[in-house]
């Protein structure tokens, strides 16, 4: 079995779920999904929730418990090596990327004995020898998921398709369109401010200069979390479309995906837009922020090289 412990919403559910996608291939096993950090958020916020059941994703199990599922799966050695690693993770660090790349160099051994624990990096998959595989971490970098991308773009549609789209879908379809990002909500609370409000409006003005710049005639859609002050704050002086704020997130996500530009915050919920996006290997104007988090010395693997990257 392949275990995995959920975090985040919807763009770090999906990427979740993409690596434990990877490896139920790899290993031809299933996977068991626990949501516990979920429901834990969810008592004060219920804007976290299980997103993947609004996705026509792969079966999977559910086994929510409050403990991590390798304390109840794993053999004896893989509850040392996990609980010894996570020793080793909280031992002092003088940035939170040099804890990064310390997590990194531990991946290859872990994964010999089906262990998967990575807060943010990469390094090549080496295939366990262990019965119960474990997963735990965000695995936010394109190079974990690619191999299945084709798998991925089946899966990751609306379970439940909302036909009231299809006028707005044939526009993304017919048009220069540009898919427009803005994250707002718990990237300005206190706790995430210094490390994710990165996005300002500054940004998006040059954004805006830049599509006009590069694209004949565009057509703007924007998505938000809070779409009225987007339509207050962000005007772009051409046509432009808003959504509603009334589809599911899979329905949302959905319409992002036949956008054929985009202008992305730094979210991964924006990235999955362009990644499941139908233009995604043709040439389309992307423009993202050239970082993803403050933190010195760290370069987020979100990031693509061919990007047009506005410097934040």
């Amino acid at each position: 079995m392949i275990y995995v412990e959920m975090n985040g919403r919807t763009g770090n559910q999906l990427f979740d779920y993409s690596f434990a996608r990877r490896l139920s291939v790899l290993l031809d096993d299933k996977m068991v999904l626990n949501f516990q950090h979920v429901i834990k958020h969810a008592a004060a916020d219920p804007s976290w929730r299980n997103e993947l059941e609004t996705f026509q994703v792969a079966s999977f199990e559910i086994e929510n418990q409050e403990k991590s599922l390798i304390y109840t799966h794993g053999n004896i050695l893989q509850i040392i090596f996990y609980v010894v690693f996570l020793l080793i993770s909280k031992i002092p660090y003088k940035s939170r990327s040099d804890l990064f790349k310390r997590q990194e160099r531990f991946q290859p051994f872990l994964n010999r004995w089906g262990i998967f624990f990575l807060e943010h990096g990469y390094s090549e998959i080496v295939m366990p020898k262990t019965k119960n595989v474990f997963v735990n971490g965000t695995y936010e970098d394109p190079r974990w998921i690619d191999d299945i991308r084709d798998i991925l773009i089946k899966e990751i549609v609306p379970k439940e398709y909302d036909h009231d789209n299809d006028e707005i879908i044939a526009k993304m379809q017919n048009s220069n369109s540009v898919s427009v990002s803005v994250r707002r909500g718990d990237f300005l609370a206190k706790e995430n401010a210094d490390i994710r409000n990165i996005c300002n409006l500054e940004y998006y003005k040059k954004a805006f200069a830049l599509v006009k710049k590069e694209v004949k005639n565009p057509v703007f859609f924007f998505f938000s979390d809070d779409i009225e002050w987007v339509k207050k704050n962000l005007p772009v002086d051409a046509e432009a479309y808003y959504e509603s704020g009334t589809d599911t997130v899979a329905n949302t996500l959905y319409k992002m995906s036949f956008c054929k530009n985009f202008i992305l915050a730094n979210s991964t919920f924006s990235w999955w837009g362009e990644y499941l996006s139908k233009t995604h290997n043709e040439k389309h104007l992307v423009i993202a922020p050239d970082h993803w988090m403050n933190i010195p010395g760290y370069t987020h693997q979100l990031i693509n090289k061919k990007w047009m990257l506005i410097e934040c």
